[in-house]
Protein backbone atom coordinates (compact mmCIF):
# COMPACT_ATOMS: atom_id res chain seq x y z
CA UNK A 1 0.00 0.00 0.00
CA UNK A 2 2.75 2.42 0.48
CA UNK A 3 4.54 1.62 -2.54
CA UNK A 4 1.25 2.20 -4.13
CA UNK A 5 0.70 5.80 -2.67
CA UNK A 6 4.59 6.66 -3.15
CA UNK A 7 4.28 5.28 -6.50
CA UNK A 8 1.22 7.78 -7.48
CA UNK A 9 2.71 10.64 -5.36
CA UNK A 10 -0.22 10.57 -2.48
CA UNK A 11 2.21 11.19 -0.14
CA UNK A 12 0.83 14.01 2.06
CA UNK A 13 2.22 16.62 4.85
CA UNK A 14 -0.44 17.85 6.90
CA UNK A 15 2.17 20.80 8.50
CA UNK A 16 3.60 21.14 4.79
CA UNK A 17 0.43 21.89 3.59
CA UNK A 18 -0.38 24.32 6.13
CA UNK A 19 3.14 26.29 5.92
CA UNK A 20 2.05 26.78 2.31
CA UNK A 21 -1.27 28.39 2.83
CA UNK A 22 -1.56 32.33 2.50
CA UNK A 23 -1.62 33.79 6.14
CA UNK A 24 -4.22 36.19 6.90
CA UNK A 25 -3.69 39.84 6.51
CA UNK A 26 -2.83 41.52 10.08
CA UNK A 27 -5.54 44.38 10.43
CA UNK A 28 -4.97 46.69 13.42
CA UNK A 29 -7.83 47.92 15.15
CA UNK A 30 -7.93 51.75 13.35
CA UNK A 31 -8.38 49.98 9.83
CA UNK A 32 -11.12 47.94 11.58
CA UNK A 33 -12.81 50.67 12.83
CA UNK A 34 -12.44 52.66 9.37
CA UNK A 35 -13.89 50.19 7.26
CA UNK A 36 -17.04 49.60 10.03
CA UNK A 37 -17.49 53.48 9.12
CA UNK A 38 -17.20 53.22 5.44
CA UNK A 39 -19.73 50.34 5.66
CA UNK A 40 -22.02 51.57 8.05
CA UNK A 41 -21.77 55.06 5.91
CA UNK A 42 -22.57 53.22 2.83
CA UNK A 43 -25.37 51.23 3.67
CA UNK A 44 -27.34 54.30 5.04
CA UNK A 45 -26.43 56.18 2.05
CA UNK A 46 -28.63 53.46 0.33
CA UNK A 47 -31.20 53.53 2.53
CA UNK A 48 -30.37 50.08 4.58
CA UNK A 49 -31.43 50.16 8.14
CA UNK A 50 -28.83 48.52 11.41
CA UNK A 51 -30.79 45.40 12.90
CA UNK A 52 -30.86 47.81 15.80
CA UNK A 53 -32.85 50.56 13.68
CA UNK A 54 -35.23 47.77 12.05
CA UNK A 55 -36.42 46.14 15.45
CA UNK A 56 -36.50 50.00 16.75
CA UNK A 57 -38.69 50.82 13.90
CA UNK A 58 -40.76 47.16 14.14
CA UNK A 59 -41.34 48.22 17.70
CA UNK A 60 -42.25 51.65 17.79
CA UNK A 61 -45.22 49.81 15.65
CA UNK A 62 -45.76 47.31 17.73
CA UNK A 63 -46.18 48.82 21.00
CA UNK A 64 -47.90 52.60 19.40
CA UNK A 65 -51.72 52.05 19.78
CA UNK A 66 -53.38 52.74 16.68
CA UNK A 67 -54.96 55.97 16.96
CA UNK A 68 -51.40 57.22 17.83
CA UNK A 69 -49.64 55.26 15.23
CA UNK A 70 -50.06 58.30 12.43
CA UNK A 71 -48.21 60.55 15.03
CA UNK A 72 -45.30 58.01 14.51
CA UNK A 73 -45.29 57.44 11.04
CA UNK A 74 -46.04 60.98 10.01
CA UNK A 75 -42.89 61.42 7.60
CA UNK A 76 -42.02 59.86 4.51
CA UNK A 77 -38.66 58.66 5.77
CA UNK A 78 -40.59 56.79 8.39
CA UNK A 79 -42.92 55.42 6.17
CA UNK A 80 -40.40 54.07 3.96
CA UNK A 81 -38.71 52.61 6.90
CA UNK A 82 -41.84 50.33 8.02
CA UNK A 83 -42.00 49.03 4.72
CA UNK A 84 -39.09 47.62 5.47
CA UNK A 85 -39.54 45.74 8.09
CA UNK A 86 -42.96 44.13 7.25
CA UNK A 87 -41.24 40.81 7.20
CA UNK A 88 -38.80 41.42 10.34
CA UNK A 89 -38.05 38.57 12.16
CA UNK A 90 -39.04 38.67 15.61
CA UNK A 91 -40.23 37.00 18.70
CA UNK A 92 -44.09 37.35 20.55
CA UNK A 93 -46.01 39.66 18.01
CA UNK A 94 -44.71 37.55 14.34
CA UNK A 95 -43.78 39.60 11.64
CA UNK A 96 -45.68 42.49 10.74
CA UNK A 97 -47.16 40.35 7.39
CA UNK A 98 -48.46 37.76 9.63
CA UNK A 99 -50.93 39.70 11.84
CA UNK A 100 -54.07 42.13 11.24
CA UNK A 101 -52.02 44.90 11.88
CA UNK A 102 -50.50 44.69 8.48
CA UNK A 103 -53.65 46.61 7.16
CA UNK A 104 -52.87 49.37 8.87
CA UNK A 105 -49.17 49.70 8.31
CA UNK A 106 -49.75 49.68 4.54
CA UNK A 107 -52.18 52.36 4.70
CA UNK A 108 -49.53 54.21 7.10
CA UNK A 109 -47.39 53.76 3.99
CA UNK A 110 -49.52 54.88 1.54
CA UNK A 111 -50.46 58.05 3.05
CA UNK A 112 -46.81 59.32 3.48
CA UNK A 113 -46.27 56.89 -0.03
CA UNK A 114 -42.89 57.31 -1.75
CA UNK A 115 -41.28 55.15 -4.28
CA UNK A 116 -38.74 53.62 -2.08
CA UNK A 117 -41.44 52.34 0.26
CA UNK A 118 -42.80 50.76 -2.56
CA UNK A 119 -39.16 48.57 -2.62
CA UNK A 120 -40.15 47.31 0.73
CA UNK A 121 -43.43 46.06 0.19
CA UNK A 122 -42.24 44.64 -3.32
CA UNK A 123 -39.65 42.95 -1.14
CA UNK A 124 -41.97 41.85 1.19
CA UNK A 125 -44.26 39.76 -0.86
CA UNK A 126 -41.17 38.24 -2.32
CA UNK A 127 -40.10 36.59 0.88
CA UNK A 128 -44.28 35.46 1.68
CA UNK A 129 -44.96 34.68 -2.11
CA UNK A 130 -44.33 31.23 -1.62
CA UNK A 131 -45.63 30.48 1.56
CA UNK A 132 -49.75 29.66 2.07
CA UNK A 133 -52.05 32.15 0.54
CA UNK A 134 -53.69 34.17 3.09
CA UNK A 135 -55.38 37.03 3.29
CA UNK A 136 -52.43 39.55 4.01
CA UNK A 137 -50.26 38.20 1.27
CA UNK A 138 -53.02 39.16 -0.88
CA UNK A 139 -53.04 42.73 1.26
CA UNK A 140 -49.18 43.10 -0.62
CA UNK A 141 -50.42 42.40 -3.77
CA UNK A 142 -53.61 44.91 -3.61
CA UNK A 143 -51.19 47.27 -2.44
CA UNK A 144 -48.88 47.08 -5.39
CA UNK A 145 -51.77 47.13 -7.77
CA UNK A 146 -53.29 50.24 -6.10
CA UNK A 147 -50.18 51.73 -6.38
CA UNK A 148 -49.71 51.79 -10.44
CA UNK A 149 -53.25 52.51 -10.77
CA UNK A 150 -53.02 55.69 -9.09
CA UNK A 151 -52.10 58.24 -11.57
CA UNK A 152 -51.18 61.03 -8.77
CA UNK A 153 -48.40 58.12 -7.90
CA UNK A 154 -47.28 57.52 -10.67
CA UNK A 155 -43.89 59.07 -11.65
CA UNK A 156 -44.91 61.19 -14.78
CA UNK A 157 -42.41 60.87 -18.04
CA UNK A 158 -41.27 57.14 -16.89
CA UNK A 159 -42.22 53.95 -18.35
CA UNK A 160 -42.82 51.23 -16.72
CA UNK A 161 -39.45 49.64 -16.56
CA UNK A 162 -37.88 52.89 -14.99
CA UNK A 163 -40.61 52.56 -12.75
CA UNK A 164 -39.29 48.75 -11.79
CA UNK A 165 -35.76 49.48 -11.84
CA UNK A 166 -36.58 52.98 -9.47
CA UNK A 167 -37.72 50.58 -6.64
CA UNK A 168 -34.43 48.73 -7.07
CA UNK A 169 -35.24 45.42 -7.00
CA UNK A 170 -33.34 42.79 -8.77
CA UNK A 171 -34.29 41.76 -12.40
CA UNK A 172 -34.82 38.46 -11.99
CA UNK A 173 -37.86 39.23 -9.82
CA UNK A 174 -39.72 41.02 -12.93
CA UNK A 175 -40.65 37.31 -14.28
CA UNK A 176 -42.87 36.55 -11.19
CA UNK A 177 -46.48 36.28 -11.75
CA UNK A 178 -47.54 39.18 -9.46
CA UNK A 179 -45.49 41.44 -11.78
CA UNK A 180 -48.28 40.67 -14.47
CA UNK A 181 -50.75 42.76 -12.41
CA UNK A 182 -48.27 45.51 -12.16
CA UNK A 183 -48.29 45.60 -15.76
CA UNK A 184 -52.16 45.23 -16.05
CA UNK A 185 -52.77 48.21 -13.75
CA UNK A 186 -50.21 50.04 -16.06
CA UNK A 187 -51.84 49.41 -18.92
CA UNK A 188 -55.48 50.52 -17.26
CA UNK A 189 -54.29 53.44 -15.90
CA UNK A 190 -52.20 54.43 -18.91
CA UNK A 191 -55.04 54.29 -21.28
CA UNK A 192 -53.01 53.50 -24.27
CA UNK A 193 -53.03 55.76 -27.09
CA UNK A 194 -49.88 56.20 -27.99
CA UNK A 195 -47.44 54.11 -29.33
CA UNK A 196 -44.67 54.70 -26.51
CA UNK A 197 -47.30 53.06 -23.62
CA UNK A 198 -47.93 49.72 -26.08
CA UNK A 199 -43.98 50.07 -26.66
CA UNK A 200 -43.24 49.86 -22.82
CA UNK A 201 -46.02 46.84 -22.49
CA UNK A 202 -44.69 44.82 -25.26
CA UNK A 203 -40.63 45.00 -24.56
CA UNK A 204 -41.44 43.94 -20.63
CA UNK A 205 -43.58 41.09 -22.02
CA UNK A 206 -40.71 40.18 -24.53
CA UNK A 207 -37.80 40.92 -22.45
CA UNK A 208 -38.54 40.96 -18.57
CA UNK A 209 -41.36 39.31 -17.66
CA UNK A 210 -41.08 35.30 -18.07
CA UNK A 211 -44.45 33.94 -16.97
CA UNK A 212 -45.97 32.93 -20.67
CA UNK A 213 -49.48 32.51 -18.98
CA UNK A 214 -49.30 36.15 -17.03
CA UNK A 215 -47.94 37.17 -20.72
CA UNK A 216 -51.15 36.27 -22.68
CA UNK A 217 -53.43 37.59 -20.32
CA UNK A 218 -51.97 40.71 -20.36
CA UNK A 219 -51.63 41.51 -24.54
CA UNK A 220 -55.04 39.79 -24.38
CA UNK A 221 -56.59 42.80 -22.55
CA UNK A 222 -54.23 45.38 -24.46
CA UNK A 223 -55.58 44.31 -27.76
CA UNK A 224 -58.95 43.91 -26.71
CA UNK A 225 -58.66 47.83 -25.08
CA UNK A 226 -57.21 48.90 -28.33
CA UNK A 227 -59.91 47.32 -30.22
CA UNK A 228 -60.52 46.75 -34.07
CA UNK A 229 -59.98 50.58 -34.92
CA UNK A 230 -56.94 51.20 -33.14
CA UNK A 231 -54.70 52.76 -35.62
CA UNK A 232 -51.60 51.61 -37.14
CA UNK A 233 -49.03 53.16 -35.00
CA UNK A 234 -50.60 51.86 -32.24
CA UNK A 235 -50.83 48.12 -33.52
CA UNK A 236 -47.59 48.03 -34.87
CA UNK A 237 -46.03 46.61 -31.69
CA UNK A 238 -48.35 44.27 -30.51
CA UNK A 239 -48.33 42.91 -34.50
CA UNK A 240 -44.72 42.62 -34.63
CA UNK A 241 -44.33 40.53 -31.15
CA UNK A 242 -47.34 38.37 -31.80
CA UNK A 243 -46.49 37.68 -35.36
CA UNK A 244 -42.66 36.51 -34.30
CA UNK A 245 -43.68 34.90 -31.05
CA UNK A 246 -47.41 33.14 -32.11
CA UNK A 247 -47.89 33.45 -35.84
CA UNK A 248 -51.13 33.91 -36.68
CA UNK A 249 -54.28 32.98 -35.07
CA UNK A 250 -55.63 31.27 -38.14
CA UNK A 251 -53.21 28.93 -39.30
CA UNK A 252 -51.34 28.69 -35.77
CA UNK A 253 -54.32 27.89 -33.36
CA UNK A 254 -52.17 26.06 -30.73
CA UNK A 255 -50.20 28.81 -30.43
CA UNK A 256 -52.41 31.22 -29.28
CA UNK A 257 -54.08 29.14 -26.37
CA UNK A 258 -54.50 31.83 -23.88
CA UNK A 259 -55.44 34.32 -25.85
CA UNK A 260 -58.61 35.14 -25.56
CA UNK A 261 -61.58 34.79 -28.57
CA UNK A 262 -61.87 38.51 -28.85
CA UNK A 263 -58.64 39.58 -28.47
CA UNK A 264 -57.97 36.82 -31.80
CA UNK A 265 -60.59 38.14 -33.78
CA UNK A 266 -59.46 42.28 -33.37
CA UNK A 267 -55.81 40.62 -34.04
CA UNK A 268 -57.49 39.05 -37.02
CA UNK A 269 -59.48 41.74 -38.26
CA UNK A 270 -55.57 44.19 -37.28
CA UNK A 271 -53.93 42.01 -40.16
CA UNK A 272 -56.55 41.13 -42.84
CA UNK A 273 -56.43 45.05 -42.93
CA UNK A 274 -52.79 45.50 -43.17
CA UNK A 275 -52.73 42.87 -45.33
CA UNK A 276 -54.74 44.64 -47.96
CA UNK A 277 -52.85 47.15 -48.03
CA UNK A 278 -49.76 45.39 -48.21
CA UNK A 279 -50.95 43.46 -51.17
CA UNK A 280 -53.56 46.38 -52.84
CA UNK A 281 -50.78 49.69 -52.27
CA UNK A 282 -47.42 48.31 -51.58
CA UNK A 283 -47.54 45.15 -54.01
CA UNK A 284 -49.59 47.68 -56.54
CA UNK A 285 -46.43 49.48 -57.19
CA UNK A 286 -45.02 46.76 -59.17
CA UNK A 287 -47.39 46.21 -61.48
CA UNK A 288 -49.68 48.24 -63.71
CA UNK A 289 -53.00 47.80 -62.65
CA UNK A 290 -54.66 50.99 -62.10
CA UNK A 291 -57.96 48.98 -60.94
CA UNK A 292 -56.07 48.17 -57.17
CA UNK A 293 -57.97 50.86 -55.38
CA UNK A 294 -61.23 49.84 -56.35
CA UNK A 295 -60.62 46.03 -55.35
CA UNK A 296 -59.37 47.42 -52.41
CA UNK A 297 -62.58 48.98 -51.69
CA UNK A 298 -64.60 46.10 -53.09
CA UNK A 299 -62.95 43.69 -50.02
CA UNK A 300 -63.07 46.35 -47.25
CA UNK A 301 -66.56 46.92 -47.62
CA UNK A 302 -66.77 42.92 -46.71
CA UNK A 303 -63.96 43.50 -43.91
CA UNK A 304 -66.10 41.81 -41.43
CA UNK A 305 -67.23 38.98 -42.90
CA UNK A 306 -63.63 38.04 -43.68
CA UNK A 307 -61.86 35.13 -41.56
CA UNK A 308 -58.47 34.92 -42.91
CA UNK A 309 -56.32 36.74 -44.90
CA UNK A 310 -52.57 35.90 -46.70
CA UNK A 311 -50.17 37.22 -49.27
CA UNK A 312 -48.36 35.33 -51.60
CA UNK A 313 -45.32 36.67 -52.64
CA UNK A 314 -42.60 35.70 -55.23
CA UNK A 315 -38.97 35.00 -53.63
CA UNK A 316 -37.78 38.49 -54.66
CA UNK A 317 -40.61 40.80 -53.30
CA UNK A 318 -38.25 42.12 -50.61
CA UNK A 319 -36.40 44.06 -53.24
CA UNK A 320 -39.54 45.78 -53.58
CA UNK A 321 -40.02 47.49 -50.63
CA UNK A 322 -36.36 47.08 -49.10
CA UNK A 323 -36.00 51.06 -49.37
CA UNK A 324 -39.47 51.09 -46.93
CA UNK A 325 -38.32 49.92 -43.70
CA UNK A 326 -41.90 49.75 -41.94
CA UNK A 327 -43.24 47.37 -44.74
CA UNK A 328 -40.03 45.47 -44.75
CA UNK A 329 -40.35 44.98 -41.21
CA UNK A 330 -44.26 43.70 -41.83
CA UNK A 331 -42.94 41.50 -44.35
CA UNK A 332 -40.45 39.89 -42.06
CA UNK A 333 -42.68 39.61 -39.18
CA UNK A 334 -45.60 38.26 -41.51
CA UNK A 335 -44.04 35.35 -43.30
CA UNK A 336 -45.71 35.85 -46.55
CA UNK A 337 -46.08 31.86 -48.62
CA UNK A 338 -44.08 31.85 -51.49
CA UNK A 339 -45.52 31.54 -55.15
CA UNK A 340 -44.21 29.27 -57.65
CA UNK A 341 -44.84 28.83 -61.45
CA UNK A 342 -46.22 31.13 -63.41
CA UNK A 343 -44.95 34.64 -64.69
CA UNK A 344 -42.38 35.91 -62.60
CA UNK A 345 -43.73 39.27 -61.62
CA UNK A 346 -47.55 38.00 -60.47
CA UNK A 347 -48.30 37.80 -56.68
CA UNK A 348 -51.55 37.01 -54.80
CA UNK A 349 -53.66 36.87 -52.27
CA UNK A 350 -55.71 34.86 -50.70
CA UNK A 351 -59.29 35.45 -48.73
CA UNK A 352 -61.18 33.26 -46.99
CA UNK A 353 -65.35 34.52 -46.21
CA UNK A 354 -68.37 32.34 -46.02
CA UNK A 355 -66.62 28.55 -46.07
CA UNK A 356 -65.18 29.51 -49.42
CA UNK A 357 -61.87 31.23 -50.41
CA UNK A 358 -61.15 33.45 -52.73
CA UNK A 359 -58.24 33.85 -54.66
CA UNK A 360 -56.65 37.65 -55.90
CA UNK A 361 -53.89 37.83 -58.42
CA UNK A 362 -52.05 41.24 -58.85
CA UNK A 363 -51.99 40.95 -62.67
CA UNK A 364 -54.76 38.80 -63.98
CA UNK A 365 -58.73 40.22 -63.83
CA UNK A 366 -60.05 37.58 -62.40
CA UNK A 367 -60.45 36.35 -59.24
CA UNK A 368 -61.38 32.29 -58.34
CA UNK A 369 -63.16 31.05 -56.16
CA UNK A 370 -63.40 27.82 -54.40
CA UNK A 371 -65.32 25.91 -51.46
CA UNK A 372 -63.18 25.24 -48.24
CA UNK A 373 -64.11 21.20 -49.03
CA UNK A 374 -62.82 21.35 -52.38
CA UNK A 375 -59.85 23.77 -52.11
CA UNK A 376 -57.04 22.32 -54.32
CA UNK A 377 -54.43 24.00 -51.82
CA UNK A 378 -53.90 24.13 -47.79
CA UNK A 379 -54.05 27.30 -45.87
CA UNK A 380 -50.95 26.93 -44.09
CA UNK A 381 -48.73 25.60 -46.81
CA UNK A 382 -45.52 27.74 -46.97
CA UNK A 383 -45.44 27.60 -51.03
CA UNK A 384 -48.01 27.20 -53.61
CA UNK A 385 -47.99 27.16 -57.19
CA UNK A 386 -49.79 28.72 -59.60
CA UNK A 387 -51.37 25.80 -60.93
CA UNK A 388 -53.05 25.32 -57.47
CA UNK A 389 -54.65 28.78 -57.70
CA UNK A 390 -55.75 28.72 -60.80
CA UNK A 391 -57.82 25.28 -61.03
CA UNK A 392 -61.28 25.60 -62.95
CA UNK A 393 -61.82 22.18 -62.84
CA UNK A 394 -61.98 22.64 -58.67
CA UNK A 395 -63.49 26.69 -58.25
CA UNK A 396 -66.80 27.56 -57.46
CA UNK A 397 -66.93 30.29 -59.30
CA UNK A 398 -64.77 33.16 -60.69
CA UNK A 399 -65.06 36.33 -61.61
CA UNK A 400 -63.38 38.21 -64.87
CA UNK A 401 -63.16 41.76 -64.68
CA UNK A 402 -63.84 42.83 -68.20
CA UNK A 403 -64.81 46.23 -67.49
CA UNK A 404 -62.71 47.83 -65.08
CA UNK A 405 -63.16 51.34 -66.22
CA UNK A 406 -67.01 51.53 -65.25
CA UNK A 407 -66.74 49.40 -62.40
CA UNK A 408 -69.37 46.94 -63.70
CA UNK A 409 -67.81 43.84 -62.23
CA UNK A 410 -68.31 45.49 -58.44
CA UNK A 411 -71.66 45.00 -58.64
CA UNK A 412 -72.07 41.62 -60.70
CA UNK A 413 -69.30 40.12 -58.13
CA UNK A 414 -71.41 41.09 -54.97
CA UNK A 415 -74.90 40.08 -56.25
CA UNK A 416 -72.59 36.73 -56.85
CA UNK A 417 -71.56 36.73 -53.42
CA UNK A 418 -74.87 37.65 -52.15
CA UNK A 419 -76.81 34.62 -53.78
CA UNK A 420 -74.48 31.85 -53.58
CA UNK A 421 -72.97 32.96 -49.95
CA UNK A 422 -75.50 35.04 -48.28
CA UNK A 423 -72.85 37.66 -47.70
CA UNK A 424 -73.93 41.28 -48.51
CA UNK A 425 -71.09 44.21 -47.95
CA UNK A 426 -71.52 46.35 -44.88
CA UNK A 427 -70.35 49.26 -46.85
CA UNK A 428 -70.09 51.04 -49.96
CA UNK A 429 -67.24 49.75 -51.96
CA UNK A 430 -67.51 52.64 -54.34
CA UNK A 431 -64.45 55.41 -54.38
CA UNK A 432 -66.87 58.17 -54.59
CA UNK A 433 -68.29 57.05 -51.68
CA UNK A 434 -72.07 57.18 -53.40
CA UNK A 435 -73.98 53.58 -52.65
CA UNK A 436 -73.67 50.47 -53.91
CA UNK A 437 -75.67 48.99 -56.37
CA UNK A 438 -76.07 45.47 -57.21
CA UNK A 439 -79.20 43.34 -57.91
CA UNK A 440 -80.17 40.64 -55.29
CA UNK A 441 -83.54 38.67 -55.22
CA UNK A 442 -85.82 39.40 -52.00
CA UNK A 443 -84.94 35.65 -50.58
CA UNK A 444 -81.41 37.11 -50.41
CA UNK A 445 -82.55 40.32 -48.79
CA UNK A 446 -84.77 38.81 -46.44
CA UNK A 447 -81.47 36.58 -45.06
Amino acid sequence: MKSAKKLLQLDFDADAFARCALQPMEVNQDVRDLLRKIMDEHGNKNGSLTQERHHRIYSRFCNTSLRKLPEEFNTRSRSRKLARVLTYPTGENGRIVDIPELCYALQLIESRFSIGALRGVCLALQQVWDTQDTQYTQMLGAFIKKYTTNPKLLPSRMNLLDILRGIELPDYTYGYRYFGAIVGAYKSISKPRDKSTVTDIVEFVAEEHQDDLTNRDILSELIEQLGCDASEQLRQPIQSYALQKWKEPRIAGTNWKGISDKAQRIFTRWIIEKDFYFFFDVIAKTVDAPEFKDRKAFWLAYLEHITYCRPILRRDAESIFKHDQQDLKYYQDRRPATLLGGAGSQHALIIEMGGHIFVEFSTAPMCYVYANVNCPFQLDSSRYNMSELRNLERAADYMVRANLKNRSWQSKFASSIAKKLGIRPLRSYRLDGKASTYTISEKIKSR
